[in-house]
């Protein structure tokens, strides 16, 4: 029996291990174009729909559930991107934030099932996701390189309005400068077979399908790039940079906002300026004194004059309250970076490992997901942290 392969990880030692850069005070960034937040209209509808998805997820990739479950897929404030990102030039290429980090995933809610169209028969993303592997130990079916550079998988997962459910998965090559390849993989291609033996009234041979293994890109993705009129190549490279610029502009923002509810995780990022607007009706907090907690907000530096006649600076800080409930949802607020590690330049390569291969210092994709998360609540570890 061909022993089952699984998507594991080295302990995270090396990459804990690492000098990590000294932690400065973030800088506000000035406040992006008010439509790009027009989500919030819609947020609740996205968390819940994405919750359904991530549910529906355990039965078609249950180690992927695992990890996103705790981590938690991104709800993009600029889903049009997905859309419509590759009309535009400066989209097109990685940007250069992703050039010097190479993030080892991330998945993202893509909101599809909103905008379908009610009588379309094609299937849309729910969520796409994309993952790093060493490129000694990626699966098997993947075609090997030569040189540097990263393998990544992308995946996504379909679900059609009749709610069939299925993942589609191709890799990728990641040259150091940048360059991208699609990489062949090994798949089965159902081929149709006719009996040479006659039926016992001299008809012909019965037809039945077998599979035929071979190396290229699924003709699956084919078909959806005939169905979109663009190249093969050119469309599953253009989604895996759109995904990853996706991933540094969730970066860009200072914030991170973190959604709990019945043990599943979503995240999202939005200006520390928009949070007041963003959250005011979330339940009510008390100061010891009555008053209502503020919501988390930045304070920029500021001279203070001092009753005695001085005077003094204020650095820039943060101060309000970061965990409450919103809508049925816990929310927790950091600025990665200050309150915990900031996870966005986690840097460790996944390994595909047989079952019945030794898996001494591995974690799989469950425990790195605890582990995550883990970090993630280690509050007030950094220098500077506030626990408001």
């Amino acid at each position: 029996m061909v022993a089952q392969i699984k998507r594991f990880y080295l302990l995270l030692l090396l990459w804990i291990g690492k000098e990590q850069p000294s932690e400065a005070l973030p800088v506000s960034k000035p406040e992006r174009e008010p439509d790009l937040y027009s989500f919030k209209a819609n947020i609740l509808d996205y968390l819940d729909d994405q919750f359904r998805v991530l549910k529906r997820m355990k039965k078609h990739d249950r180690e992927a559930y695992d990890l996103y479950k705790k981590v938690g897929a991104f709800v993009m404030a600029d889903m049009w991107e997905f859309d419509n990102a590759w009309d535009f030039e400066e989209y097109r290429h990685m940007r250069g934030w992703w050039k010097t980090h190479r993030p080892s995933f991330a998945a993202f809610y893509t909101g599809y099932r909103y905008r379908a169209n009610e009588d379309d028969d094609k299937i849309f993303p729910s969520l796409i996701y994309f993952q790093k592997y060493d490129k000694k130990r990626a699966p098997q079916e993947i075609q090997r390189v030569q040189g540097s550079g990263d393998i990544y998988t992308m995946a996504f997962f379909w679900e059609d309005k009749n709610k069939t459910a299925m993942v589609g998965e191709y890799a990728l090559h990641v040259s150091e400068d940048g360059d991208i390849k699609c990489l062949k993989t090994l798949t089965n291609v159902p081929v149709s077979v006719r009996s040479k033996r006659r039926s016992s009234w001299g008809s012909k041979g019965r037809t039945f399908r077998v599979p035929n293994r071979k190396w290229g890109i699924h003709p699956f993705f084919k078909d959806w790039a005939k169905d979109v009129g663009r190249e093969v190549e050119a469309l599953l490279i253009g989604n895996f940079i759109m995904a990853v610029n996706a991933f540094s502009r969730q970066h860009e923002e200072m914030t991170k906002i973190r959604v709990t509810k019945d043990g599943l995780v979503a995240v999202f990022s939005i200006s520390i300026l928009r949070t007041p607007y963003f959250f005011k009706d979330r339940e009510v907090y008390k100061t010891p004194s009555g008053q209502r907690k503020p919501i988390f907000h930045i304070v920029r530096a500021h001279k203070r004059d001092l009753q005695t006649g001085g005077e003094t600076y204020v650095r820039t800080h943060f101060r309000g309250h970061r965990k409450f409930v919103w809508n049925g949802y816990s929310i927790n607020i950091t600025v990665p970076g200050w309150h915990h590690q900031d996870l966005s330049t986690l840097d460790v390569k996944s390994h595909s490992v047989a079952d019945d291969e030794d898996h001494t210092g591995y974690i799989d994709m469950k425990e790195i997901g605890d582990w995550y998360t883990g970090i993630e609540k280690e509050e007030g570890r950094r220098v500077g942290a506030t626990n408001a």
